[in-house]
């Protein structure tokens, strides 16, 4: 008798705890008109205030040029899923942005990632809109761009 009643608890609880089906994941292409993309690296993270432009925060000739190969990956390294029932605190430190360029040498717009929690941000008018627990992103291939370039920096705290 309680080896049945057990095995019925531990099947109740494997279907209620088990993950459901989410919807498809919608793939994004970031700036798929940027001519070239750079790596920004900052041990204090980088901030994002109203009104100032990508073009007044980073020298672009300060940024690392990624590779063909590398844009790419960085492009369409992000999808947006639907809205998790939970979401993990962070204060979400943009140590490094991906920043895209059009043929102008103009921002197009940017990817910023926090490596410790792992969010992403899409910062300009490809933002898709929706909140950063939405966006599913290929870390790996990010980690992979930072660590090639030596860009992993130890994270540096105000006191």
């Amino acid at each position: 008798m309680l080896s049945k009643m057990f095995t019925a608890i531990v099947l109740v609880c494997v279907t209620a705890c088990s993950p459901q089906p989410r919807e498809e994941a919608r793939q994004l292409t970031l700036y798929a008109a940027s001519t070239e993309t750079r790596l920004f690296a900052s041990p204090i993270g980088f901030e994002f205030p109203e009104g100032v432009s990508l073009e007044q925060m980073f020298d672009r000739e300060s940024g690392t040029l990624l590779i063909a190969a590398e844009a790419s990956a960085v492009s369409r390294a992000v999808s947006v899923i639907p809205p998790p029932s939970e979401v993990a605190a962070c204060a979400h430190v943009w140590r490094h942005v991906f920043v895209f360029y059009g043929a102008d040498g103009a921002p197009l717009g940017a990817l910023a990632y926090c490596m410790e929690c792992g969010a992403v941000a899409v910062l300009g008018p490809e933002d898709p809109g929706v909140g950063l627990e939405q966006l599913l992103y290929d870390g790996a291939a990010l980690d992979q761009i930072i660590e090639t370039h030596g860009l992993i920096v130890e994270p540096e705290y105000a006191e």
